[in-house]
């Protein structure tokens, strides 16, 4: 029997391809539906659209970092509210990059303090999570995870839970 690419038989070696992506099912309940939404975990199995979302997330955030010298002109609280704004918007964006399908309105309500979103993107590989912070008080914030394909040195220091506390 032939198929696409010739004979169903090729003499020599064979390969399995997975293609199947790796996924965990968060159910989103609204007042208008139900869903039930793919979270695509980080590694070799997720789809490029999503890795180039979550990519593009950490890139706005980045470049919504103010300067040295927009940071010397700011007030304390303007710059602690700026700072807020990136994170929070950074979480919303890499919810809705992460979980495609999941709406602005959804994402935001995840992505506020004290949302679920830390659990979300860390169980999906996307946000490093603290261990128990009560074994070792030198830990003051969750690790970060970095964008995909880039080095630690390149980048900034990711936010952290202190720096919005």
């Amino acid at each position: 029997m032939a198929n696409r690419n010739g004979p169903a038989t090729l003499p020599g070696k064979a390969r399995v391809l997975h293609v199947l992506p790796k996924t965990i099912t968060y159910t989103v309940d609204s007042d208008a539906e139900t869903l039930a939404l793919a979270g695509y975990i980080k590694g070799p199995s997720c789809p490029v659209p999503v890795s180039i979302e979550i990519e593009r997330a950490w890139a706005e955030w980045e470049a919504g970092q103010p300067s040295v010298e927009e940071r010397d002109a700011m007030n304390p609280h303007a710059y602690l509210a700026t700072m807020n704004a990136a994170e929070r918007i950074l979480r919303r964006d890499l919810l809705m990059a992460a979980i495609p399908g999941l709406d602005a309105d959804q994402a935001n309500v995840l992505a506020a303090d004290g949302g679920e979103w830390e659990s979300i993107l860390g169980e999906l590989g996307w946000w490093g999570v603290a261990e128990d912070m009560d074994e070792d008080p030198e830990v003051t914030a969750p690790a970060v995870s970095e964008p995909t394909g880039a080095s630690s040195s390149q980048e900034p220091a990711p936010p952290t839970q202190a720096s919005i506390s």
